[in-house]
C-alpha cells in the first residue's frame, strides 16, 4: 500500500467513527479534530440527504429527526464503498430489518425494498420492449417453446405487508393510513418502459411465474409450473399484462 493509499483509508476510517487522527495533517491536534469534525458534519449531512432522497416514504415514516439518526448509524456501521452515489443505501432495507433498531414499524424494511426498488428500475439499462404486434405474429404455438427475457429495469417484490399502498398513500399531500389494511400481503411489480417507473400491484402467481421465465424454462413450463402451484393463475390474462406493459424484451427459440 502507497503512503498515499495509507492515508486515505485512515482518513475515510476516522470521518466514519475511528477516534485516531490520520497521520500527516498539519497543525496541532485540537486544530485537526476541528476541521475534521467540520468536514465530517459535511460528509454526513450530504450522504444523509442523498439517502433521504433515495428513501423518501422511510422518511416521513419515522420523521426527519429519527431519520437523521438512523442515517448516520448505518452509515457508521455501513460506510459507502462505491464512488457513484447510485449505490448508496443498497444495503439499508436489511439494516432496517435488524431488531435493535426498534422502530416500531415492522413494515419499514420492505417499504424501503420497494424504494430500492424503484430506484434500481429508474437507473436499469434502457431497453426497448417488444411490442404487442410481434407476439401476435408469433403465434400461441411458437410463443409456448420460446424463452423470453425479461426487461432489464423489472423488479419484483412479495411482502407480508401492504408495501405498495403504503408507498402509494404517501405520494398524496395528505398521508392516510387509515384506509390501508397493512398487515395485507402484496406483491409488487415495478418496470421504466419509457422515463419513469411504474409500479403494480399484481397476484403472487404472476411473480412465481416470472422468475421461472428469468431462471430461462420455456414459457410453456414456466406457465404448467406455476398453475402447479397456484390453481388459479390465469396464464392468458398474466401474459396480456406483461406484453402491453412492456415486461419482455426479447425472445429466443431452439426451433
Amino acid at each position: 500500500m502507497t503512503d498515499l493509499a495509507r492515508f486515505q483509508e485512515g482518513f475515510a476510517s476516522h470521518l466514519m467513527g475511528d477516534q485516531e487522527l490520520p497521520p500527516g495533517l498539519a497543525g496541532s491536534k485540537e486544530s485537526q479534530q476541528i476541521r475534521l469534525r467540520v468536514y465530517r458534519n459535511n460528509v454526513f449531512y450530504s450522504l444523509t440527504t442523498a439517502l433521504g432522497d433515495l428513501y423518501p416514504v422511510i422518511k416521513q415514516l419515522v420523521g426527519e429527526e429519527f431519520f437523521r439518526h438512523l442515517a448516520r448509524q448505518y452509515l457508521l456501521k455501513c460506510a459507502p464503498n462505491k464512488a457513484s452515489m447510485v449505490h448508496l443505501g443498497g444495503d439499508f432495507p436489511t439494516y432496517l430489518e435488524r431488531d435493535e433498531l426498534k422502530t416500531g414499524l415492522a413494515y419499514l424494511a420492505d417499504v424501503a425494498r420497494l424504494e430500492l426498488a424503484r430506484h434500481q428500475a429508474f437507473h436499469a439499462k434502457d431497453c426497448k420492449a417488444l411490442e404487442p404486434e410481434m407476439f401476435q405474429q408469433l403465434g400461441v404455438g411458437y410463443l409456448l417453446g420460446c424463452r423470453l427475457s425479461l426487461h432489464p429495469s423489472l423488479r419484483l417484490l412479495k411482502s407480508r405487508w401492504a408495501v405498495h399502498s403504503i408507498w402509494a398513500a404517501h405520494q398524496a399531500e395528505q398521508v392516510n393510513l387509515e384506509r390501508v389494511q397493512l398487515d395485507k400481503s402484496e406483491a409488487v411489480l415495478i418496470l421504466r418502459p419509457e422515463t419513469e417507473p411504474k409500479i403494480y400491484t399484481v397476484e403472487l402467481a404472476l411473480i412465481d411465474f416470472l422468475h421461472l421465465i428469468d431462471r430461462g424454462v420455456i414459457l410453456s413450463f414456466a406457465v404448467e409450473e406455476t398453475l402447479a402451484n397456484h390453481s388459479n393463475f390465469d396464464a392468458g390474462t398474466a401474459l396480456a399484462f406483461c406484453i402491453n406493459q412492456g415486461v419482455f424484451s426479447e425472445f429466443h427459440s431452439d426451433k
